[in-house]
């Protein structure tokens, strides 16, 4: 859903036209029903990919926005997806990924040996044993963690080999380090559980939200409306739309998405994201926000 397609369903839920319900007034309604219903479901994930570098243990995550150790999903050692394979002399690596091209088969093959493609060399005959293993999708191998930062530390004291990493754990919020060091420059992908986008005021109607469809019809029809027609906090508090929201809606989108993993989390505190910092909105600030 986009915003244009938000502002113009949150005017039907809550019967108001354009004067009593701004684009604006929405938007800040959104963000706010948004975050609370995101913090609470953890109904939005994403993904990141970083290439390690060939000897070093340790990954910079600096730069992914929204990632938070404690909301880590997974991490997996990938594969390059290198297309269709091909026998014009081309170089593969460790861990690349091939479909075949049809003479044999067109599965997917996985490379265990670099080595340079010639014709007979296909994957899925005897002339591409050597170097190539059948797979069955390019999801990646699952990597064991997080494990404590002083386990790793064992570890590496205590061998200093490298090879295909296969352990994972953090130093500090923004450092990873994987274990054994890789013999190569692999790629490891990650997975974990992301905040709600925060809408600007300006925001264009085709910017998407990043709520599935399929989840943020509570956020539309319950969340925003109610904030919409409260008059003040106390009024949200008793207001049977918001209630409903919070007590019925949310913890039934939390149990579709985790089959009843429970997220614990206040809803009188919502986190926000502004200026480069994180803070957090409380119901009065939201109703008190721009007067």
């Amino acid at each position: 859903m986009n915003v244009g397609q938000l502002v113009t369903n949150v005017r039907l839920a809550a019967n108001m036209d354009e004067n009593q319900a701004p684009k604006a007034d929405i938007i800040n309604a959104a963000n706010y029903a948004g975050n609370v219903f995101v913090n609470e479901t953890r109904c939005v994930i994403t993904s990141f990919t970083k290439t390690l570098t060939q000897y070093l243990s340790e990954v910079d995550l600096s730069n992914i926005y929204g990632l938070r150790k404690e909301f880590l999903i997974s991490i997996e050692l990938g594969l390059n997806d290198r297309g269709t394979w091909s026998g014009s002399s081309v170089s593969y690596a460790v861990r690349d990924l091939v479909k075949g091209d049809n003479d044999p088969d067109a599965y997917f093959y996985k490379c265990v040996k670099a080595h340079v493609s010639a014709s007979g060399s296909e994957p899925g005959t005897a002339g591409g044993n050597d170097e190539w293993t059948r797979v069955h999708t390019k999801i990646g191998d699952p990597m064991e963690g997080p494990i404590s930062f002083e386990e790793m530390r064992r570890k590496f004291n205590g061998s200093g080999v490298t090879d295909e990493p296969s352990f994972y754990g953090f130093d500090d919020a923004d450092t990873l380090h994987v274990y054994p060091a890789p013999d190569i420059a692999y790629v490891i992908k990650g997975r974990f559980y992301d905040d709600f986008s925060t809408l600007a005021a300006d925001s264009s109607d085709s910017f998407d939200l990043n709520v599935p469809d399929r989840y943020i019809q509570p956020v539309v029809w319950e969340g925003i409306p109610a904030l919409l027609a409260a008059g003040s906090p106390d009024a949200l508090a008793s207001d049977p739309l918001w209630l409903r929201f919070t007590n019925e809606s949310i913890p039934r989108v939390r149990n579709r998405v985790h089959s009843g993993r429970k997220f614990r989390r206040k809803i009188d505190q919502t986190p926000y994201f502004s200026g480069g910092r994180f803070g957090s909105y409380s119901r009065r600030e939201f109703f008190n926000e721009g007067k």
